[in-house]
């Protein structure tokens, strides 16, 4: 319990300092905040993705995995959500496990919140804001639908920077890993 109040403290702290080099011209602020931000995504992922026996559907998910061992690619897709069910269906017949599935979806999750924090003002007060339930429970909790927020969340900025490909490219690989 101890490394969550220490993550969401870490990033508290970090927003704090966002904000007071706010006032300051870009000269005066920290150059090294975009790979700080970059550091801390990536540890995310790992710490979200390589996790053991966390979360109310790992069990569902193993089961899921176990489906998807020895089956033919075309199966399997056709079992669940497609996109998951690949991610499942490579971990169980090629290596990585439900820890490859896992960390590809953490992968996405925080690609998609990555990049709409990017667009916020205070870059660490939204991933300090998004970590006590988005991250902790919904990431480590719920695979499928931490992938789909993901994606969804780029399908947002590019509804924003008015790009209608990307837009139906993301909303279409989201439907893959969460139907709703």
């Amino acid at each position: 319990m101890s490394v969550y109040f220490f993550v969401f403290f870490s990033l508290t702290a970090l927003t704090l300092q966002a904000v007071r080099y706010s006032n300051y011209d870009s000269s005066v602020r920290p150059r090294r905040s975009g790979i700080i931000f970059f550091l801390i995504i990536c540890t995310l992922i790992f710490f979200v993705g390589l996790r053991h026996k966390v979360g109310g559907d790992w069990n569902p998910y193993i089961s899921l995995l176990n489906i998807t061992a020895g089956i033919s690619l075309q199966q399997a897709v056709l079992i669940n959500d497609p996109g998951y069910m690949l991610l499942n269906w490579l971990g169980s017949n090629f290596f990585g496990g439900i820890y490859l599935t896992n960390l590809i979806c953490a992968a996405l999750f925080f690609a998609g919140i990555a990049s709409f924090c990017l667009t916020l003002p205070n870059k660490y007060l939204g991933l300090a804001c998004a970590f006590p339930y988005l991250i902790t429970v919904v990431s480590m909790g719920y695979t499928r639908q931490s992938a789909a927020i993901g994606l969804v969340l780029l399908t947002i900025i590019a509804v924003q920077r008015k790009s209608f490909k990307k837009f139906i490219f993301y909303l279409f690989f989201a439907a893959t890993f969460h139907k709703t």
